[in-house]
Protein backbone atom coordinates (compact mmCIF):
# COMPACT_ATOMS: atom_id res chain seq x y z
CA UNK A 1 0.00 0.00 0.00
CA UNK A 2 1.11 3.88 -0.59
CA UNK A 3 1.90 5.70 2.14
CA UNK A 4 -0.32 8.66 2.26
CA UNK A 5 -0.87 11.99 4.10
CA UNK A 6 -3.45 13.19 6.44
CA UNK A 7 -7.12 12.98 5.23
CA UNK A 8 -8.50 16.57 5.00
CA UNK A 9 -11.87 18.09 3.86
CA UNK A 10 -11.80 22.38 2.91
CA UNK A 11 -13.67 23.58 5.41
CA UNK A 12 -16.30 26.03 6.99
CA UNK A 13 -13.93 28.97 8.96
CA UNK A 14 -15.13 32.08 10.55
CA UNK A 15 -15.70 33.98 7.31
CA UNK A 16 -14.43 31.99 4.76
CA UNK A 17 -15.51 28.54 3.21
CA UNK A 18 -12.59 27.30 1.90
CA UNK A 19 -11.44 26.87 -1.95
CA UNK A 20 -8.64 25.94 -3.64
CA UNK A 21 -6.64 24.78 -6.41
CA UNK A 22 -3.33 22.69 -7.25
CA UNK A 23 -1.48 21.39 -10.26
CA UNK A 24 0.69 18.22 -9.92
CA UNK A 25 4.43 19.97 -10.67
CA UNK A 26 5.88 15.97 -10.18
CA UNK A 27 4.04 12.86 -9.90
CA UNK A 28 5.74 9.15 -9.45
CA UNK A 29 3.21 6.10 -9.55
CA UNK A 30 0.88 8.35 -7.21
CA UNK A 31 -2.61 8.74 -6.57
CA UNK A 32 -4.63 11.33 -5.50
CA UNK A 33 -8.32 11.27 -3.98
CA UNK A 34 -10.98 13.77 -4.23
CA UNK A 35 -14.43 13.81 -3.40
CA UNK A 36 -16.39 10.04 -2.78
CA UNK A 37 -16.50 7.26 -5.85
CA UNK A 38 -20.23 7.13 -5.28
CA UNK A 39 -22.90 9.44 -3.37
CA UNK A 40 -23.16 8.57 0.58
CA UNK A 41 -25.28 9.40 3.54
CA UNK A 42 -24.06 10.56 6.82
CA UNK A 43 -24.52 7.27 8.50
CA UNK A 44 -23.06 5.16 5.96
CA UNK A 45 -19.86 8.04 5.81
CA UNK A 46 -19.97 7.16 10.55
CA UNK A 47 -20.14 3.74 10.25
CA UNK A 48 -16.85 3.69 7.63
CA UNK A 49 -15.08 5.93 10.31
CA UNK A 50 -16.23 3.41 13.28
CA UNK A 51 -14.31 0.43 10.84
CA UNK A 52 -11.07 2.45 9.97
CA UNK A 53 -12.45 2.06 6.04
CA UNK A 54 -12.96 5.85 5.05
CA UNK A 55 -10.11 5.44 2.38
CA UNK A 56 -12.50 2.44 0.45
CA UNK A 57 -15.27 4.90 0.02
CA UNK A 58 -12.63 7.43 -1.73
CA UNK A 59 -12.63 8.33 -5.49
CA UNK A 60 -8.66 7.79 -6.54
CA UNK A 61 -7.26 9.57 -9.66
CA UNK A 62 -3.87 8.45 -11.04
CA UNK A 63 -1.96 11.79 -11.13
CA UNK A 64 0.39 12.99 -14.10
CA UNK A 65 2.61 15.93 -14.56
CA UNK A 66 0.23 19.30 -15.23
CA UNK A 67 -2.81 17.52 -13.38
CA UNK A 68 -5.01 20.01 -12.46
CA UNK A 69 -7.47 20.10 -9.59
CA UNK A 70 -9.82 22.23 -8.00
CA UNK A 71 -11.21 21.21 -4.55
CA UNK A 72 -14.55 22.95 -3.66
CA UNK A 73 -15.41 23.80 0.18
CA UNK A 74 -16.53 20.64 2.23
CA UNK A 75 -14.67 17.90 -0.24
CA UNK A 76 -13.00 15.82 1.06
CA UNK A 77 -9.09 15.17 -0.29
CA UNK A 78 -6.10 13.18 -0.04
CA UNK A 79 -2.82 13.96 -1.27
CA UNK A 80 -0.23 10.28 -1.94
CA UNK A 81 3.24 9.97 -1.81
CA UNK A 82 5.12 10.58 -4.71
CA UNK A 83 3.08 13.73 -5.51
CA UNK A 84 4.52 17.10 -5.80
CA UNK A 85 2.09 19.81 -6.11
CA UNK A 86 1.75 23.49 -6.12
CA UNK A 87 -1.23 24.93 -3.94
CA UNK A 88 -3.32 27.95 -3.80
CA UNK A 89 -6.20 28.64 -1.42
CA UNK A 90 -8.54 31.64 0.11
CA UNK A 91 -6.97 33.34 3.45
CA UNK A 92 -7.56 30.55 5.98
CA UNK A 93 -5.38 27.41 7.74
CA UNK A 94 -8.41 25.63 9.06
CA UNK A 95 -8.77 21.91 7.68
CA UNK A 96 -10.11 18.95 9.60
CA UNK A 97 -8.62 15.78 10.12
CA UNK A 98 -11.30 13.21 9.73
CA UNK A 99 -9.10 10.25 9.15
CA UNK A 100 -5.19 9.99 9.89
CA UNK A 101 -4.36 6.21 8.35
CA UNK A 102 -4.22 4.53 12.10
CA UNK A 103 -1.00 6.83 13.21
CA UNK A 104 0.13 8.08 16.43
CA UNK A 105 1.92 11.20 17.65
CA UNK A 106 5.42 10.63 19.49
CA UNK A 107 3.39 9.54 22.75
CA UNK A 108 1.61 7.10 20.96
CA UNK A 109 -1.70 8.64 21.55
CA UNK A 110 -3.68 8.44 18.33
CA UNK A 111 -3.83 12.37 16.97
CA UNK A 112 -7.17 14.52 17.03
CA UNK A 113 -9.70 13.97 14.45
CA UNK A 114 -12.53 16.64 13.93
CA UNK A 115 -15.33 14.23 13.54
CA UNK A 116 -18.77 16.58 14.53
CA UNK A 117 -17.20 19.40 12.71
CA UNK A 118 -16.66 17.83 9.66
CA UNK A 119 -19.88 16.20 9.75
CA UNK A 120 -21.64 20.00 9.35
CA UNK A 121 -19.91 20.73 6.11
CA UNK A 122 -18.60 17.55 4.65
CA UNK A 123 -20.50 17.09 1.34
CA UNK A 124 -21.57 13.36 0.68
CA UNK A 125 -22.52 13.54 -2.89
CA UNK A 126 -20.32 12.21 -5.99
CA UNK A 127 -19.09 14.41 -8.87
CA UNK A 128 -16.26 12.67 -10.62
CA UNK A 129 -13.97 13.86 -12.43
CA UNK A 130 -13.07 16.03 -10.38
CA UNK A 131 -9.81 17.43 -12.10
CA UNK A 132 -9.85 19.57 -14.69
CA UNK A 133 -9.44 20.20 -18.55
CA UNK A 134 -7.60 23.45 -19.89
CA UNK A 135 -4.96 24.20 -22.67
CA UNK A 136 -1.95 26.65 -22.93
CA UNK A 137 -0.96 28.97 -25.35
CA UNK A 138 3.09 30.05 -25.59
CA UNK A 139 3.51 34.15 -25.01
CA UNK A 140 0.24 34.63 -23.42
CA UNK A 141 -1.33 34.56 -19.86
CA UNK A 142 -3.67 31.42 -19.50
CA UNK A 143 -6.60 32.15 -17.45
CA UNK A 144 -6.69 27.98 -15.65
CA UNK A 145 -9.19 28.99 -13.04
CA UNK A 146 -10.78 31.81 -11.65
CA UNK A 147 -12.51 31.41 -8.30
CA UNK A 148 -13.82 34.55 -6.00
CA UNK A 149 -10.71 34.92 -4.38
CA UNK A 150 -8.08 34.53 -7.15
CA UNK A 151 -6.79 33.92 -10.31
CA UNK A 152 -4.84 30.88 -11.18
CA UNK A 153 -2.81 30.94 -14.58
CA UNK A 154 0.10 29.40 -16.29
CA UNK A 155 2.64 31.48 -18.86
CA UNK A 156 4.71 29.21 -21.28
CA UNK A 157 7.28 32.11 -22.61
CA UNK A 158 10.61 31.68 -25.04
CA UNK A 159 10.74 35.56 -25.96
CA UNK A 160 9.99 38.43 -23.59
CA UNK A 161 6.47 39.02 -21.85
CA UNK A 162 5.43 42.49 -20.95
CA UNK A 163 2.92 42.22 -17.78
CA UNK A 164 0.49 45.06 -17.49
CA UNK A 165 -2.11 46.37 -15.84
CA UNK A 166 -4.63 43.81 -18.16
CA UNK A 167 -2.85 41.13 -17.00
CA UNK A 168 -4.39 42.48 -13.06
CA UNK A 169 -5.36 45.43 -11.15
CA UNK A 170 -4.07 43.84 -7.98
CA UNK A 171 -0.81 42.42 -6.80
CA UNK A 172 0.99 39.27 -8.56
CA UNK A 173 2.95 35.87 -7.35
CA UNK A 174 4.79 34.14 -9.34
CA UNK A 175 6.36 30.68 -9.33
CA UNK A 176 8.98 29.51 -12.05
CA UNK A 177 7.82 25.83 -12.44
CA UNK A 178 10.19 25.44 -14.87
CA UNK A 179 13.26 27.05 -16.42
CA UNK A 180 14.85 30.77 -15.47
CA UNK A 181 13.67 34.03 -15.63
CA UNK A 182 14.88 37.86 -15.34
CA UNK A 183 12.04 40.36 -13.99
CA UNK A 184 12.15 43.93 -14.66
CA UNK A 185 9.97 46.17 -12.36
CA UNK A 186 8.43 49.72 -13.30
CA UNK A 187 11.32 50.98 -11.33
CA UNK A 188 13.95 48.98 -12.80
CA UNK A 189 14.36 46.14 -10.38
CA UNK A 190 15.63 43.52 -11.36
CA UNK A 191 15.76 40.26 -10.08
CA UNK A 192 16.62 36.54 -11.27
CA UNK A 193 14.30 33.70 -10.32
CA UNK A 194 15.37 29.88 -11.04
CA UNK A 195 13.32 26.86 -10.99
CA UNK A 196 10.99 27.03 -7.52
CA UNK A 197 11.48 30.46 -7.15
CA UNK A 198 8.48 32.65 -5.94
CA UNK A 199 7.75 36.06 -6.40
CA UNK A 200 5.57 38.61 -5.44
CA UNK A 201 4.90 42.11 -6.88
CA UNK A 202 2.45 44.83 -5.52
CA UNK A 203 0.19 46.61 -7.93
CA UNK A 204 2.35 49.49 -7.92
CA UNK A 205 5.21 47.74 -9.29
CA UNK A 206 3.38 46.58 -12.31
CA UNK A 207 3.82 46.76 -15.35
CA UNK A 208 6.78 44.49 -15.80
CA UNK A 209 8.92 42.75 -17.71
CA UNK A 210 9.81 39.22 -17.87
CA UNK A 211 12.48 38.22 -19.90
CA UNK A 212 13.33 34.20 -20.16
CA UNK A 213 16.92 33.09 -19.82
CA UNK A 214 15.74 29.66 -21.55
CA UNK A 215 12.42 28.20 -22.41
CA UNK A 216 10.27 28.86 -19.07
CA UNK A 217 6.75 28.10 -17.60
CA UNK A 218 5.70 30.20 -14.63
CA UNK A 219 2.65 30.24 -12.69
CA UNK A 220 0.69 32.91 -11.62
CA UNK A 221 -1.83 34.16 -9.06
CA UNK A 222 -3.47 37.30 -9.48
CA UNK A 223 -6.77 38.61 -8.09
CA UNK A 224 -10.33 39.10 -9.49
CA UNK A 225 -11.43 42.30 -10.24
Amino acid sequence: MKKRYILLISCLSFLFLISLVFISLDARNSQLAAGFKRSLQPEEYLEALEQECVEDLLHYDSVQHGDLYFIPPGRVHTICSGCFIFEVQEPSDTTYRIYDYGRRDIEGNPRVLHTEKALQVLDFSSEPPYSLPYTEQKQSLNRLLQTSYFIFSSLLIEEEYRFTKKDTEGCALFFVENGEVLIIDRDGKEELLKRGFTYLLPSELIPLVIKPLEKSKLLVITLPE
